[in-house]
Protein backbone atom coordinates (compact mmCIF):
# COMPACT_ATOMS: atom_id res chain seq x y z
CA UNK A 1 0.00 0.00 0.00
CA UNK A 2 1.12 3.76 -0.43
CA UNK A 3 1.95 5.94 -3.12
CA UNK A 4 2.04 3.83 -6.66
CA UNK A 5 2.51 6.83 -8.81
CA UNK A 6 2.86 10.56 -9.46
CA UNK A 7 0.02 12.30 -10.97
CA UNK A 8 1.68 14.46 -13.98
CA UNK A 9 0.21 17.08 -16.65
CA UNK A 10 2.04 19.25 -19.37
CA UNK A 11 0.99 22.81 -18.70
CA UNK A 12 2.96 24.47 -21.48
CA UNK A 13 6.53 25.21 -23.33
CA UNK A 14 9.14 27.71 -23.43
CA UNK A 15 12.25 28.73 -24.78
CA UNK A 16 15.42 27.70 -23.13
CA UNK A 17 18.13 30.85 -22.56
CA UNK A 18 21.02 28.90 -23.49
CA UNK A 19 20.42 26.82 -26.12
CA UNK A 20 16.88 28.05 -27.60
CA UNK A 21 16.01 25.36 -27.59
CA UNK A 22 11.73 24.38 -26.34
CA UNK A 23 10.93 22.52 -23.02
CA UNK A 24 8.13 21.33 -21.86
CA UNK A 25 6.77 22.42 -18.49
CA UNK A 26 5.43 19.85 -16.36
CA UNK A 27 3.49 20.09 -13.31
CA UNK A 28 2.96 17.50 -10.44
CA UNK A 29 -0.58 17.13 -10.10
CA UNK A 30 -1.64 14.65 -7.30
CA UNK A 31 -0.85 10.94 -6.70
CA UNK A 32 -2.34 7.43 -6.71
CA UNK A 33 -2.80 5.42 -3.84
CA UNK A 34 -3.21 1.85 -3.46
CA UNK A 35 -5.74 0.65 -0.41
CA UNK A 36 -6.82 -2.42 0.83
CA UNK A 37 -9.93 -1.66 -1.53
CA UNK A 38 -7.91 -0.85 -4.97
CA UNK A 39 -6.34 2.25 -6.13
CA UNK A 40 -7.75 5.85 -5.26
CA UNK A 41 -6.85 8.97 -7.23
CA UNK A 42 -6.11 12.32 -5.49
CA UNK A 43 -5.68 15.11 -7.42
CA UNK A 44 -4.28 18.25 -5.72
CA UNK A 45 -4.58 20.51 -8.34
CA UNK A 46 -5.94 20.81 -11.83
CA UNK A 47 -4.28 23.30 -14.18
CA UNK A 48 -6.09 25.08 -16.60
CA UNK A 49 -2.91 25.18 -18.79
CA UNK A 50 -3.57 21.94 -19.46
CA UNK A 51 -5.13 19.71 -22.28
CA UNK A 52 -6.35 17.17 -19.30
CA UNK A 53 -4.10 15.06 -20.31
CA UNK A 54 -2.21 13.09 -16.94
CA UNK A 55 1.03 11.15 -16.88
CA UNK A 56 1.70 8.66 -14.35
CA UNK A 57 4.91 7.87 -13.49
CA UNK A 58 6.34 5.97 -10.91
CA UNK A 59 7.73 8.03 -7.57
CA UNK A 60 11.16 8.47 -7.52
CA UNK A 61 13.65 9.23 -4.40
CA UNK A 62 14.08 12.49 -3.19
CA UNK A 63 17.73 11.93 -2.13
CA UNK A 64 17.46 14.43 0.43
CA UNK A 65 17.15 17.42 -2.21
CA UNK A 66 13.95 19.46 -1.91
CA UNK A 67 11.37 19.80 -4.76
CA UNK A 68 11.30 23.06 -6.31
CA UNK A 69 8.78 25.58 -4.17
CA UNK A 70 6.28 25.76 -7.09
CA UNK A 71 6.29 22.30 -8.28
CA UNK A 72 6.83 23.11 -11.53
CA UNK A 73 9.36 21.03 -13.69
CA UNK A 74 11.09 21.19 -17.61
CA UNK A 75 12.41 18.82 -19.63
CA UNK A 76 13.84 19.18 -23.30
CA UNK A 77 11.77 16.36 -25.30
CA UNK A 78 8.57 14.99 -25.69
CA UNK A 79 10.27 11.40 -24.72
CA UNK A 80 11.82 12.82 -21.22
CA UNK A 81 10.89 11.78 -17.72
CA UNK A 82 9.78 14.81 -15.64
CA UNK A 83 12.68 14.72 -12.82
CA UNK A 84 10.65 13.67 -9.83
Amino acid sequence: MGVKYDVVAVTGTYQDKNTGEEKKKYHNCGKVIETDKGFSLKLDVVPIASDGWFMLFEPKKNNGESFKKNNNYTSTKLDDEPPF
